[in-house]
């Protein structure tokens, strides 16, 4: 068997296509209520049937998409995702970091790119042991001022809901949902109608163009974007973080999957993983 990180995970969640939901049954508690539109519902109905039943979900919806082209924008880029044979290997515990190019060297074409890349990653040991050396060098090698900024995935997930075992997770979940319907019984009748209308599309609070519903003129645009937001990252994001979590530990806690059929999604595996099997083999 082999593990994946949960970023990789959910880079194969987005590369699978639902196209009609209208007769997607979950597991439990998503039919409870009426929040979602039809690309949550697909996204967490791919989710749950990836955990539980991951062949036949890779076989019928799976698209495989071209290998991402390098942008030149990171560090690290176009690389194969990996798996893992080991679930204690420490690629698959750590975090991984990433680094965008700096304006000034992307101007002046691919080849700089690639001769800052080839530096960073031969002097990346200095960065770890003396960031503040690292930055000096890299400043005075390509004479610019540099904000170094790291940006962290996190393969480990949020330890909050890491240590929760099923139950724990049920209880999370009902008790949000709980929350969800006291918040719309005190809510003003202005915020209730917002709510009617909108929960579905909280998505919108993320656009600058017109709501084309918003027809009635009562709230301004801005004013329904402000409120969708905040009920979302309150409501709609935690409880969807409490569904993914709860269909991992139901069903593979760990992100164990088959090699092969990691690999005919594009996966190789992770270099430390497997000079420790052949190691091992050898002795």
């Amino acid at each position: 068997m082999a593990y994946i990180t949960k970023s990789n995970f959910h880079q194969i969640i987005k590369k699978i296509e639902i196209d009609d939901t209208r007769d997607v049954k979950f597991d439990l508690f998503i039919n409870k209520f009426d929040l979602f539109d039809k690309y949550e519902i697909g996204y967490l109905f791919a989710i749950e049937k990836l955990y539980s039943d991951t062949e036949n979900i890779i076989t019928n919806f799976y698209k495989k998409i071209p290998k991402k082209e390098d942008e030149f924008k990171y560090i690290f880029e176009g690389g194969q995702p990996a798996y893992h044979l080991y679930l204690e290997c420490e690629k698959l515990n750590s975090n991984f970091q990433n680094y965008p190019i700096p304006s000034a060297i992307k101007e002046k074409g691919e080849q700089s790119v690639i001769n800052y890349r080839n530096w960073f990653k031969n002097n990346i040991g200095l960065l770890e042991e003396n960031p503040t050396k690292f930055i000096e060098h890299l400043q005075a090698k390509f004479t610019l001022e540099i904000n170094l900024t790291s940006f962290t995935h996190l393969n480990s997930g949020s330890e909050e809901f890491d240590n929760l075992n099923l139950e724990d997770l049920k209880t999370r979940i009902n008790e949000l949902l709980t929350k969800v319907r006291e918040y719309y019984k005190s809510a003003s009748p202005e915020k209730q109608y917002i709510i009617d209308k909108y929960k579905k599309r909280t998505f919108l609070s993320l656009k600058d163009e017109k709501i084309r519903l918003n027809t009635e003129g009562i709230y301004t645009d801005s004013a329904i974007r402000k409120f969708l937001k905040t009920y979302y990252n309150e409501f709609k994001k935690p409880l969807k973080e409490l569904l993914i979590n709860y269909f991992r530990v139901k069903y593979n806690e760990n992100l164990k999957f088959e090699g092969k059929l990691l690999e005919s999604l594009g996966f190789k595996v992770c270099s430390i993983c497997k000079n420790k099997y052949e190691k091992m083999k050898a002795e």
